[in-house]
């Protein structure tokens, strides 16, 4: 996908700042504003626009419908040694999940591996959001949920099952985690929404039409079917983690879930499944995180295709992305910008992108070229 520009880049402690404010403002408790905010700005730093910031004006619109319980009561309605299942009461996806990877790892730390579903939830933004949890408990985490048909089986041309991001963390001793997250279609259906949103074309091979061709325009594609990643395969893995977990948490299939962009007066009836494994329960976790530091460095030192890039293992590219928007401020596109300035009006909690110590330049060179003028938003 070409670049989307970047209007100005604004200060990550201002942008979290605001968006807790905004969802406090709509009667979610403070520290539970505070967790929603965090997480989206975690996500955008690792360069997961389409899952981070560009999230509070949906979230805000389902809040002010009803379509989103400000203040839920989640409960375990039934629970094992190392399992349990969860009542979302209709929360913030980011809140449900929060308290079901806690209960995931205190589980795993008394019995070695955990299960953990929740149901009657929402969008809660990126799955590796909530797999890397474990890893500061010397845990590996993985995280998953569904999502409303927008994927056409391999074969089909028409949306039936989710694409179902999947996400897995390693602990590797180091600041941040191995983490791989993906989701089961070619990309993200919030990629393609983005991509719309900026007025951008997108690669041939992520959405078909409604007639069933293969398109490049986003808004042909948002009312098509996106294409399942690796094809049968990745048809199969949507399949399968359909089952795993709105089938077993008993909420029902993909056709029961809904769009967190339409119907904004609707629950989002979301079932998400979270899990952590003791390390220590099967080796030592010093050795082993140093296994996995050498195995990632013998996996980037592969030579690339000749003309390539370095090889990289999974959540390198994010990394990165986390070091430079630390440094330079979050990149917003102008429809963002004009998206959240017009519901920091609606809600009393004005939106100025120039806000924030400590970001330079922060109003984007729209002339000169460079990567503060032309940021690639993933």
């Amino acid at each position: 996908m070409e670049p989307i520009e970047a209007a100005a880049f604004a200060a990550p402690a201002y942008m979290e700042d605001w968006a807790s404010r905004v969802f406090a403002r709509l009667g979610v408790p403070e520290a539970n504003a505070r967790e929603v905010a965090r997480s989206l700005l975690n996500t955008s730093l690792r360069g997961v626009d389409s899952h981070g910031l560009m999230r509070v004006p949906i979230y805000a619109e389902r809040l002010r419908r009803g379509g989103i319980n400000p203040r839920p009561d989640v409960r375990v309605l039934r629970e094992t040694s190392g399992t349990a299942l969860l009542d979302g009461d209709n929360g913030m996806g980011q809140v449900v999940a929060s308290r079901a990877m806690e209960i995931a790892i205190a589980k795993a730390s008394a019995c070695g591996s955990s299960f953990v579903l929740a149901r009657r939830t929402n969008h809660f933004g990126a799955a590796a959001e909530w797999a890397a949890s474990p890893a500061g408990h010397g845990m590996i985490g993985w995280a998953t949920t569904n999502t409303p048909p927008i994927v056409a089986p391999w074969g089909s041309r028409e949306a039936v099952v989710g694409n179902n991001p999947i996400a897995v963390a390693v602990p590797t001793g180091e600041d941040q985690p191995m983490i791989l997250d993906m989701a089961l279609s070619t990309v993200a259906g919030g990629k393609l929404r983005y991509a719309a949103k900026n007025g951008v074309e997108t690669p041939p091979d992520w959405a078909l039409a409604p007639d069933g061709s293969r398109t490049t325009d986003p808004n042909l594609g948002l009312l098509g079917a996106l294409l399942p990643t690796g094809g049968y395969k990745g048809s199969g893995l949507a399949i399968m983690t359909e089952v795993l977990t709105g089938l077993l948490a008993g909420s029902g299939a993909s056709e029961d879930v809904q769009l967190v962009w339409e119907r904004t007066d609707t629950p989002g009836n979301v079932a998400s499944a979270f899990g952590a494994i003791d390390i220590g329960a099967f080796i030592d976790l010093e050795p082993f995180q140093r296994s996995v530091r050498e195995r990632s460095d013998r996996i980037r030192s592969a030579p690339p295709v000749p003309g390539g890039e370095p090889v990289q293992v999974p959540g390198d590219p994010e990394v990165e992305a986390t070091r430079i928007r630390t440094a330079q401020g979050v990149p917003l596109p102008a429809a963002i910008i004009a998206e959240m300035s017009k519901l920091g009006e609606d809600v009393g909690v004005p939106f100025d992108v120039t806000e924030g110590d400590g970001m330079p330049d922060r109003r984007a060179d729209r002339t000169s070229g460079s990567s503060a003028g032309r940021e690639e938003i993933s």
